[in-house]
């Protein structure tokens, strides 16, 4: 091959890389600042009763558990799901 082939051919390779990796950040970044057409409203539960609250975190459930001032969270999700967990 001569030189100019490899010099257009390693062009457009890393053209195509960097196109690729752009992709990547942009689709990660909406994880996190998408937001939805609802808004998270103040429940105003009473701390004092059994409060059980099934959220919905894509592929799986987390649930939320309040009694008596204390809480529990039982599987949150994956990573991405967490920025839901804690809006709510």
């Amino acid at each position: 091959m001569n030189k100019k082939k490899v010099i257009s051919q390693i062009l457009v390779f890393l053209i195509f890389f960097i196109i690729i990796i752009i992709a990547i950040l942009i689709q990660n970044n909406n994880i996190y600042t998408e937001t939805n057409s609802f808004e998270y409203a103040n429940l105003n539960i009473n701390q004092e009763e059994l409060n059980i609250f099934y959220l919905d975190v894509g592929q799986g459930d987390s649930t939320f558990i309040t009694i008596n001032g204390y809480n529990m969270l039982i599987d949150s999700g994956n990573d991405q799901d967490g920025y839901y967990i804690v809006k709510f």
